[in-house]
């Protein structure tokens, strides 16, 4: 995911430790406290990168625990939490976090995505409102609000921004990473401009490849399950079902251990594909998986719909 190169600049840009105290000092107590703080950072943070979050929380929230405060391992914490389904978790940390940085577009999105994934438009909505008033934001910051708003004009409207944004990046750099790979997502989720997905994705695909090593566990997280996921719905949206099949499969072989919200979407398509391919009794269980992971995520309203269709076909 894009944010986690910031996240990681943030960590890796820390200060160095001072240097050992006397052992036997109160010092040197605290020193001793403060490296068992940065093994364990380290390590929670190798475990995000490879897609861990569960695990990655536990070692996270106990070096938090050592030592307090670090912003860096509460904005990781943060999307271990999101990713997991934690969502009251979530917003604690996003209200910490806002309350530490309030000038930021950022504080305010994680405050508006845990809302969001709790099912708290209304909320949702002003917390996202409020992080574009920045003049610095996240293009993506307008999908998120696209998801909170209730009318589909608004939707519509908050998608096109987010389009016009990710165009404007492309027309600088048509080989930026995010901006190929996040279009790819919205052009899918929102069903519009398929014909465009299979070129942004291989343009994400090549650049990623091509970049540096600096983050080697992310990029295997993406090329094995996010770059699979989006490539089933794409075979989805364009009237390959079994090929939808194929590729989600694949994706979920290496799903990132804990996630809730992707696999949420996972399942989603795919029971969308099996109900395609008039697999009725594997699509309902499907679209139930779906919902039992992400109770009032995005795809919950539309699991719940495919449910009661498929509870109204004869049998």
């Amino acid at each position: 995911m894009p944010l986690l190169a910031i996240l990681l600049a943030l960590i890796l840009g820390c200060a160095s430790p001072p240097p050992t105290p006397p052992i036997g000092s109160a010092a040197a107590v605290e020193a001793t406290e403060l490296e068992r703080a940065n093994a364990l950072r380290k390590e929670g943070i190798a475990l995000y990168e490879r897609g861990n979050y569960l695990e990655a929380i536990s070692q996270l929230e106990t070096s938090l625990w050592l030592e307090p405060g670090r912003s860096d391992i509460q904005f990781l914490l943060f999307y271990c939490y999101l990713s997991t389904g934690n969502y009251k978790a979530a917003k604690r940390t996003a209200n910490t976090l806002a309350r530490n940085f309030p000038f930021q577009s950022l504080s305010y999105q994680q405050l508006g995505l845990a809302e969001l994934w709790m099912g708290n438009k209304k909320a949702a909505l002003e917390y996202l409102r409020r992080a574009k008033d920045f003049k610095f934001y996240q293009p993506k910051l307008n999908f998120y609000i696209g998801l909170a708003s209730d009318s589909e004009n608004a939707r519509h409207k908050s998608f096109g921004a987010a389009e016009e944004e990710y165009e404007e990046i492309l027309k600088k750099n048509p080989k930026d990473f995010t901006a190929n790979f996040e279009l790819a997502s919205l052009y899918l989720f929102w069903n519009k401009k398929i014909e465009r997905v299979a070129g942004l994705l291989a343009t994400a695909k090549t650049n990623l490849i091509g970049e540096t090593e600096e983050f080697p566990e992310e990029q295997g997280v993406l090329l094995r399950f996010h770059f699979p996921l989006l490539e089933g719905i794409l075979a989805y949206r364009t009237g390959n079902p079994a090929g939808s099949v194929a590729k989600l499969l694949h994706a979920l072989a290496d799903a990132p251990q804990g996630s809730s919200a992707d696999l949420a979407e996972l399942y989603y398509y795919m029971g969308l594909s099996h109900a395609a391919l008039e697999n009725a009794g594997t699509a309902q269980m499907l679209f139930e998986k779906s919902l039992s992971l992400d109770e009032k995520g995005p795809f919950a309203t539309e699991s719940k719909r495919e449910l009661r269709t498929l509870s109204s076909l004869p049998e």
